[in-house]
């Protein structure tokens, strides 16, 4: 069951109190959209947690059972898979877009932390190494697995002369997809729900240590 711990970080932070200047007032505005966003998306991957854990239970259940169940429990978990690898991409993208065109507002960049949000980036790459071919893997089935020639550069090796391919394989709580040559990989845990807390957090700090300085 997906859980979210109390903490001052875990609710969107407050913006500046003064007038914003007219001519960076959208880049005020999608700044909070992208917390906005990220905050929403977090809450996704932890839906998508308590899919896959309730679909799970079902189907070890059914197992004992030997009884079918009227819900479609697996495809419910692959839909889970799915959404979850789409949720740590726009959180993903949501931080590091933030910080391409922060530095371009001065008033902007003045009250908002951009070492921070370069520090949730980072955090970010390494806990989920590959968040961003995660969604290009999900998004772009049809065209990467399907047409002969292209599904031949998102095979990866087994061994010399043998390959393979597939796309939202699970094993346990990991979905995995061969995308580039390589094995790409989305983990449906609480751990790493709350890597996205902390991850978060870190990115809502920026704005809070920018509030500090003030």
């Amino acid at each position: 069951m997906s859980t979210f711990a109390a903490h001052p970080l875990d609710r969107l932070p407050s913006f500046p109190t003064e007038v914003v200047p007219s001519e960076e007032f959208d880049a005020v505005y999608h700044a909070y959209e992208a917390c906005r966003l990220t905050m929403q998306c977090t809450g996704e991957f932890a839906a998508a947690l308590t899919l896959f854990d309730f679909c799970t239970d079902g189907i070890n259940a059914e197992k004992n059972a030997r009884a079918a169940s009227v819900l479609p429990l697996v495809q419910w978990r692959q839909m889970a898979g799915r959404d979850a690898g789409m949720a740590l991409y726009h959180i993903g993208m949501s931080i590091v877009t933030v910080g391409e065109f922060v530095g371009q507002y001065p008033w902007l960049s003045s009250r908002l932390d951009g070492r921070v949000v370069k520090e949730a980036k980072i955090m970010m790459n390494e806990r989920f190494r590959y968040w961003d071919e995660i969604r290009h893997a999900i998004a772009h089935r049809p065209d990467f697995f399907i047409h002969p020639r292209k599904s031949q550069k998102h095979r990866i090796t087994i061994s010399q002369g043998v390959y393979k391919k597939h796309w939202n394989r699970l094993e346990g709580r990991v979905f995995t997809h061969t995308l580039n040559g390589k094995l790409v990989a989305c983990e449906v845990s609480q751990d790493a729900l709350d890597s996205l807390i902390e991850i978060r957090r870190k990115f809502f700090s920026a704005f809070d240590s920018a509030e500090r300085r003030d």
